[in-house]
C-alpha cells in the first residue's frame, strides 16, 4: 500500500528484518509484506523490494544486497522509495569525520543492523564502513548516505561509505547524485563514480571506475570555491 507497506520478495542467503515496533531482528525466510520503516539487513543475502507507485496498485521493484537499509516512502511522493543506509560505526573515524550526515541521522532510529563486517575493497582505498548494492528497472528509488543522495534512473549502482565520504558507483544506467555538502547534483553514468567527501574536503568530478570497487574516489579533486 502506497506509503504504508512494502513487500520483500525472493530472499536468498541470510536476510534479517526489523519492523517498526519489533524488539529484535528476525530471519526473512519467504516473501512478506511489512510496514514502511522496516530495516533490512541483506549484508549476507539478497532481497527484492516491491513498493507501490500509485493508489491503484501499480508496483515497482529493486533487488538489493550487500548491506543494511531502512525503507521510507511518503503517501504523497508519487512512489519515490527512499533507502537509508544503516549499520556500521563511524566512531573510529578521525575528528571531523565522525558526524552524522543526512542519511545517518534518519537511519539512527533503527537498531544497528548486523550486516557483514567492514571490508577494505582495494589496497589504496579507505576502510569501508558500510555499503549497498541495488538494481532496478526504471523505478523511483533513492539511496541516502551520510554525504550524498543518489536518485536512480533504471540502473545498477553501488553505494560505499567510509570515514572519507560517500561513493556512488554506477555499473549500468545513470544516477543523479546530490552532494549534500556542496549543494550540487551530478549525473553519473555507467562505468563512473562520484565521491562526496566528508565536511570540508573537496569532492571529485564523475570519474571512470576501475574493475574493483574502491571506497577511495578519483585522485583528481577540485578545491572548494
Amino acid at each position: 500500500m502506497l506509503g504504508r507497506t512494502v513487500s520483500l520478495a525472493r530472499p536468498s542467503g541470510t536476510v534479517l528484518i526489523e519492523a517498526p515496533g519489533d524488539t529484535a531482528f528476525r530471519a526473512l525466510n519467504r516473501g512478506s509484506t511489512v510496514p514502511v520503516g522496516v530495516t533490512v539487513d541483506a549484508g549476507r543475502g539478497k532481497v527484492t523490494l516491491v513498493t507501490a507507485i500509485d493508489a491503484s496498485g501499480t508496483t515497482q521493484e529493486a533487488t538489493i544486497w550487500g548491506g543494511s537499509f531502512q525503507v521510507s516512502q511518503s503517501p504523497t511522493g508519487h512512489g519515490m522509495t527512499d533507502l537509508y543506509m544503516a549499520g556500521g560505526s563511524f566512531a573510529s573515524c578521525p575528528p571531523g569525520q565522525q558526524g552524522a550526515g543526512e542519511g545517518a541521522r534518519t537511519a539512527r532510529s533503527a537498531r544497528t543492523a548486523r550486516s557483514a563486517p567492514a571490508v577494505r575493497p582495494g589496497r589504496s582505498g579507505p576502510r569501508v564502513i558500510r555499503q549497498l548494492w541495488a538494481t532496478d528497472h526504471h523505478g523511483r528509488f533513492r539511496t541516502h548516505g551520510r554525504e550524498s543522495v543518489a536518485t536512480v534512473r533504471g540502473t545498477t549502482w553501488h553505494t560505499v561509505e567510509s570515514c572519507a565520504g560517500t561513493v556512488t558507483q554506477v555499473s549500468k544506467g545513470k544516477v543523479a547524485v546530490r552532494d549534500l555538502d556542496r549543494h550540487r547534483t551530478v549525473l553519473v553514468g555507467a562505468g563512473h563514480h562520484y565521491m562526496a567527501l566528508c565536511n570540508d574536503q573537496s569532492s571529485s568530478a564523475p570519474t571512470p571506475s576501475s574493475n574493483t570497487p574502491t571506497a577511495g574516489a578519483s585522485r583528481r579533486t577540485h578545491a572548494r570555491p
